[in-house]
């Protein structure tokens, strides 16, 4: 459904929001750059499938309820292109594996156990996503693509 030239443009503009949201984080220690839309932005940390080295990107996330066991949702929708982003199929590994991942919201880091949610619950689990920041709406749409979502629950 996406076109090449979505996709490139998408990969660019992420790519440098990215780097930008490092720095800034970086700069502010921590304390700009915690909200996408609402949404809050974690930042996760996973080791990567083929390198073996840990990775650490920030990502938006909804909350499955309230208090500091709530778990966290977070959805591999990379804008809306059609390929899935490195850090998603890096998570996949874990919930395979059944390895925790590393979060880290505002100034709280939790260990957590990984999820990739299926049929029903992915189908909540994203419209979550999009009441917490509404452009995952437009992303779904804009791909063929099942845009994966991962349970990040706290241990």
């Amino acid at each position: 459904m996406g076109s090449r030239v979505y996709d490139a443009g998408v990969v660019v503009a992420m790519t440098a929001m990215t780097v930008t949201h490092r720095v800034v984080d970086r700069l502010s220690g921590g304390r700009v750059g915690r909200r996408l839309g609402g949404a809050p932005i974690v930042w996760l940390t996973v080791t990567g499938r083929r390198s073996g080295t840990e990775q650490r990107v920030p990502v938006a996330a909804a909350r499955e309820g309230d208090g500091p066991q709530a778990p966290y949702l977070v959805a591999g929708s990379r804008g809306g292109t059609e390929k899935t982003p490195a850090w998603a199929w890096n998570l996949r590994g874990h919930a395979e594996r059944g390895d925790p991942a590393t979060l880290l919201d505002g100034e709280t880091e939790r260990t957590v156990d990984v999820t990739e949610l299926a049929g029903t619950e992915r189908d909540e689990g994203y419209a979550l996503m999009v009441r917490a920041y509404r452009g995952f709406d437009g992303y779904q749409r804009q791909t063929d693509r099942v845009i994966p979502v991962f349970r990040l629950t706290p241990r």
